[in-house]
């Protein structure tokens, strides 16, 4: 609807346009018909209803011209309207895409198809989506005991038991210093890389 409006707007334009010209035109007719009155009348060749019919002609031309000049001002202002409107119903069109802040590979959709999603203060989440599937990160809960020994970038060997008998290799990236308390145990996470 907004393009047909601002394609509306531009041939109101062009409609103004034409229509300028052809008063002016008229206003071109009118004022030499004046002139050739003007001399007429000066030489007693001429009746003063004529006179005054040619002279009458010559200022609505000319005031015609002014009509024409504002329609012409005034439709370059509804194409600038429109095209105003045209943007803003782009702008909400472009609202309607919802766009991932990452690439990566959505793990679950939390969200139907067709679903109405609200904006609001708390921004629902529509995926769980992982950015790079080819590294990992273990969460490693070790007691403060042995906690002071470890360093970022030491290596670490793990085990896991969907592959028994295997051992995998990663190394430390950081110790969080927010500890937690797990049967009197104070227990620091400790954050291992390693490839998938």
């Amino acid at each position: 609807v907004a393009k047909a409006q601002l394609e509306q707007a531009n041939a109101g334009e062009l409609s103004a346009a034409a229509h300028l010209e052809q008063m002016k035109a008229r206003l071109a007719q009118a004022g030499a018909e004046w002139k050739r009155v003007q001399a007429l009348y000066s030489a007693t060749l001429m009746a003063k209803a004529d006179y005054d019919t040619a002279e009458a002609n010559y200022e609505v031309a000319k005031s015609d011209v002014s009509v024409a000049e504002a329609a012409v001002a005034e439709a370059k202002a509804s194409t600038v309207q429109a095209q105003a409107g045209l943007d803003k119903a782009q702008r909400n069109l472009d609202f309607c895409i919802i766009k991932s802040p990452v690439k990566g590979v959505i793990i679950d959709r939390r969200v139907n198809i067709g679903q109405t999603v609200v904006a609001s203060l708390n921004a629902p989440s529509l995926f769980l989506i992982a950015e790079d599937l080819t590294r990992m990160q273990i969460w490693v809960a070790v007691n403060e005991a042995d906690v002071g020994r470890i360093k970022p970038g030491a290596p670490v060997t793990f085990t896991c038991d969907g592959f028994p008998g295997r051992q995998f290799e990663g190394s430390v990236d950081k110790v969080r210093l927010n500890a937690t308390m797990t049967q009197n145990v104070v227990m620091y996470t400790v954050v291992v890389d390693t490839e998938n």
